[in-house]
């Protein structure tokens, strides 16, 4: 029972700047509700990343289709890349917030890499935020028990230790069965993971948002922590080419993910964390029928 867990830690204040993006962005999710895109795409803001990196196609898609963020993936070293500056100054002036992306599941145990990541984009000035996609269930020894309790412990270090490098807000992406991941001190996994980010998005990857098992059902805990703890969630949908065809919209193609999602706002608008919708990936969801 709630009740008898443990008095949780009080959580640290972060800098300034990031909670005048956490209230800016919930803000901006309440003031576009009522603005229908002409290209009959959700309400909502939304977010695509983009693993190619600093591309026109990208830039092009999130303008034509109305997506205001991008996650850029910006690799370690990318800062030598000339590019991304030219990139981001046209996404800045077409109105597009870039957010760094990278993420190994090596870095869960090993922070070094994951904060000299996170020192080269916050330095660089480019950036509006960070997205990191560190995974860590993806390495080899998240199924054995003992050996998950090890890699969680090093990543949420990881997490509090990159949090306390940057000004920049963080928004981490993390599974929806997060909440069923019980900790020994009484909290579930996302709500540790709460404690040093300023968002998350989860990949509620589902190509139905009603029902069981559906979008809003498996990110509901999601925006009910992310309430408790003021963080913001985006909820985020699949559209490459995997197995169980369930979890993405590579089938269904665009107007029905947007259909779909477009459920999914509805759902979730009176939400106090709601920020939003994200799609993976832009390479994808330009393949993807229309």
């Amino acid at each position: 029972m709630a009740g008898d867990r443990p008095e949780k830690p009080e959580k640290k204040t972060r800098p300034t700047l990031r909670w005048v993006w956490v209230v800016s962005l919930v803000a901006l999710a309440v003031l576009v509700t009522a603005a229908v895109s002409a290209l009959g795409s959700p309400p909502a803001p939304m977010a695509i990343w983009a693993w190619e990196g600093p591309q026109q196609a990208v830039l092009d898609t999130a303008i034509e289709e109305d997506f205001e963020t991008v996650f850029l993936y910006a690799p370690p070293g990318f800062s030598t890349d000339p590019s991304y500056a030219l990139f981001i100054a046209d996404a800045t002036e077409a109105g597009v917030a870039v957010w760094a992306l990278a993420g190994e599941p090596f870095w869960s145990n090993d922070s070094e890499p994951f904060e000299a990541w996170v020192d080269e984009a916050t330095e660089s000035g480019l950036f509006a935020g960070l997205a990191p996609d560190v995974e860590p269930w993806a390495l080899p020894r998240w199924e054995d028990e003992d050996r998950q309790a090890e890699i969680i412990a090093n990543y949420l270090e990881g997490l509090a230790a990159v949090s306390g490098r940057t000004h920049l807000p963080i928004n981490a992406a993390v599974p929806f069965w997060f909440d069923g991941v019980d900790q020994l001190d009484g909290t579930t996994l996302i709500e540790s993971v709460m404690q040093h980010v300023d968002a998350v998005t989860v990949l509620a990857y589902r190509d139905a948002a009603a029902g069981p098992d559906g979008i809003v059902d498996i990110a509901r805990g999601e925006l009910a922590y992310g309430a408790a703890n003021d963080v913001a969630v985006m909820v985020a949908v699949e559209t490459a080419e995997v197995s169980p065809t369930k979890i993405t919209f590579a089938e269904e193609g665009r107007s029905a993910m947007f259909d779909e999602l477009e459920v999914v706002e509805e759902a979730f608008a009176g939400e106090a964390a709601f920020a939003g919708l994200a799609v993976h990936d832009h390479v994808n969801f330009t393949a993807i029928p229309e």
